[in-house]
């Protein structure tokens, strides 16, 4: 352990790994899969964007149970850019990182104390490791955190949009299919029907078993087109997957024998993150690569029995037609 900071009303220990932490998976039971011990420690071992420090702060009597990152001239929605740029010029101290889509404060509906001393916590631990800017991005809107974080002066700025889906309703794929408008089913059924008729074969895999070397061709070639291949960096993206083990499962598509369609998803007790993607369209003519892993992911997702479906950021457009629920994402950034 580092140390415990304090004087504050609810003192928190501030630990250098997660395995120093005793009793963390306890208070992070109902956070997203990004809280979980597995993603926690994988960030360690293979950071997939730069860290110069890692921290997690905890009081289990409070379910206290943030991990932040120190971090320098790491921006890949731009929200620094747009909204902070002074915070560019020195480190920052976030929770969470940039690949999570949803930060949140275990219990802040029901513990506000706890949040005031998290935040009082991070700004000591900002100043002592001379931070310029401290706070938390990707802050769902008027969730019990966003709420939390605004009663105690923070102001938001808007960073990007998460998207999602209520699955209860959904026994299989066709009961979604149902929920559809006539066109974007129209498309989606032509591409299921083409990829069949093209002996497209499906495989779900461990992290372990999958082509991740595959995958990350594939998603590095995607996210060039918007200038984020860095997003999956050769070497650092695969290690980390394979540290997620149990926690990830990845869903390839082969058409005679070539990959062309490879998604990571990500599983936490109650939501299945379709977490990213890679697809090689020109492997496969007359459908969509995107489309069938899509339909893909949604069976495994409904089959899983969790109760909610994450598709994270970007790609509004698709999303809206596919009958995904956009949420406000914020960012909320102070000087220290």
């Amino acid at each position: 352990m580092l140390h415990t900071l304090l004087p504050t009303a609810v003192p928190i220990d501030v630990h250098a790994t997660i395995d120093s932490v005793t009793g963390w998976d306890e208070a992070v039971a109902a956070a997203p899969v990004f809280y979980r011990l597995p993603f926690l420690k994988a960030f360690e071992i293979a950071p997939l964007h730069p860290v110069l420090r890692h921290a997690y702060l905890h009081n289990p009597q409070r379910g206290i149970a943030v991990p932040v990152t120190l971090q320098h001239g790491i921006d890949p929605m731009g929200v620094l850019g747009t909204h902070f740029p002074a915070a560019r010029e020195r480190p920052v101290l976030l929770s969470h990182v940039w690949h999570c889509y949803e930060t949140v404060l275990p219990r802040a509906d029901t513990h506000p104390d706890s949040a005031a001393a998290v935040l009082r916590t991070l700004r000591k631990l900002a100043d002592r490791w001379d931070a310029g800017h401290f706070g938390f991005v990707n802050v769902p809107a008027h969730s019990p955190t966003a709420v939390a974080l605004e009663r105690l002066g923070m102001a938001p700025v808007p960073a990007e949009n998460g998207h999602g889906l209520d699955l209860t309703p959904f026994r299989e794929l066709d009961d979604y299919l149902a929920t559809l408008a006539s066109k974007p089913r129209r498309n989606l059924t032509h591409d299921l029907r083409r990829a069949q008729e093209a002996v497209v074969e499906t495989e779900i895999l461990a992290p372990a078993k999958a082509d991740l070397d595959g995958f990350v061709a594939l998603a590095r070639a995607t996210a060039s087109k918007y200038g984020n291949a860095d997003y999956y960096r050769p070497g650092i993206f695969q290690d980390f997957v394979l540290a997620l083990g149990g926690c990830a499962r990845v869903i390839e598509l082969r058409r005679a024998g070539h990959l062309i369609a490879s998604a990571i998803t990500l599983l936490d007790q109650h939501r299945y993150h379709f977490w990213c993607v890679g697809v090689d369209y020109a492997a496969a003519p007359g459908f969509s690569p995107f489309y069938t892993v899509f339909a893909d992911v949604m069976r495994d997702a409904i089959a899983s029995g969790r109760s909610h479906l994450e598709l994270g950021r970007r790609n509004p457009d698709f999303k809206r037609r596919y009958g995904l629920r956009a949420t406000p994402l914020c960012a909320y950034i102070e000087a220290v």
